[in-house]
């Protein structure tokens, strides 16, 4: 019975369909919806904004810079006029006295990532609580 009542309404769609054929727009349709668009008031349309300004993007080259110019200093480019930085203490640290690749660059690297990743988490959190639109 139920497959008698879908046989009933297919044929049913299918014949109003055919009936009543496909709209077509104007021919001015796309122009008409730029204009109504253009009308609309200012205050209804979204404003993008960074999730970094540029305050902020001054802020990490400047870091960038100053890491880079302390890793310059180091090994063989090193000069007398930028302080240079000992971190040698976490070679010695009993925990890594079995592990020989731990290097004044990767350490380095740790602490740049470790500066990225709470620079991101409270970027992330201030962006998050002023609200996005």
């Amino acid at each position: 019975m139920e497959e008698n009542k879908e046989k009933e309404l297919d044929f049913f769609l299918k014949k109003n369909i055919k009936e009543i054929g496909l709209e077509e727009p104007s021919t001015n349709f796309t122009t008409d919806v730029f204009l109504k668009i253009q009308t609309l008031p200012i205050e209804n349309v979204y404003v993008h904004k960074p999730l970094i300004s540029k305050w902020g993007w001054c802020l990490i080259a400047l870091l960038i810079t100053g890491v880079s110019l302390l890793l310059l200093n180091t090994g063989p480019f090193q000069q007398n006029w930028i302080p240079v930085l000992k971190l040698d203490f976490f070679t010695k640290l009993a925990l890594f006295d079995n592990l020989n690749f731990i290097s004044n660059t990767m350490v380095y690297g740790f602490l740049a990532l470790t500066i990225f990743i709470y620079v991101q988490v409270f970027v992330l959190k201030r962006y998050f609580a002023d609200g996005v639109d």
